[in-house]
């Protein structure tokens, strides 16, 4: 055997030993061949050894913003969950009684700003038009509250919308985009309460 040879086999080579140490704590990535330009072909392993740090930084963000985002799609479903269900189990007004009843039992009215102030809420009567809209009684709904229905029906599409991510998030893409619209309708729906409930006053008062 030659000198060459045996250089080769020694281990004392400088060009190997990055090839050794990338094999033993990099084996997630490709191997370097061993080949008359061993020298060069270990630039690129280096290379992906000192970037793979910050590609797995920027995965490790982009799933927990993913993480994130689904988190506040389940809860804005429970909430509409809860509101919907709170329409059908609940009964509207009985004749010569103001309050909502669970079967036969009786719920009292429980607005605080009312009770302290004696002028209703913003939110007063909301509740009694979301049930009475969920009864089909649309025109008890409009007379509880003006944004009765015009509510049931966003919380109605929150609903499809937030159920479509959690479960065909490409049909959802399709039907509601990236959702900024619905989601900015709370803000206009917000303006309507602030108005309704001004003018609301304005009829109490005077």
């Amino acid at each position: 055997m030659g000198i060459g040879d045996g250089s080769e086999h020694s281990g004392h080579d400088p060009l190997h030993q990055p090839v050794l140490y990338h094999r033993i704590t990099h084996r997630h990535l490709v191997p370097c061949r061993a080949d008359k330009t061993r020298g060069k072909s270990c630039i690129p392993l280096i290379l992906s050894m000192q970037q793979d740090p910050l590609k797995s930084s920027q995965q490790h963000r982009k799933s927990t913003h993913r993480e994130g985002e689904l988190a506040s799609h389940w809860v804005v479903l429970v909430f509409c969950v809860c509101i919907l269900l709170g329409g059908v189990v609940l009964s509207p007004p009985q004749s010569g009684s103001p309050y909502l009843h669970i079967g036969h039992i009786p719920i009292p009215d429980t607005c605080s700003f009312k009770n302290l102030t004696g002028l209703p809420c913003p939110g007063c009567g909301l509740t009694r038009s979301i049930v009475a809209g969920m009864h089909g009684d649309f025109r008890a709904s409009l007379m509880y509250h003006r944004l009765g229905l015009l509510t049931l029906a966003y919380v109605c599409l929150q609903f499809l919308y937030r159920l479509s991510v959690i479960v065909f998030p490409v049909l959802a893409t399709r039907i509601f985009g990236s959702g900024k619209i619905l989601n900015r309708g709370i803000v206009v729906l917000a303006m309507l309460y602030a108005l309704n409930w001004v003018y609301t006053i304005q009829m109490w008062l005077f």
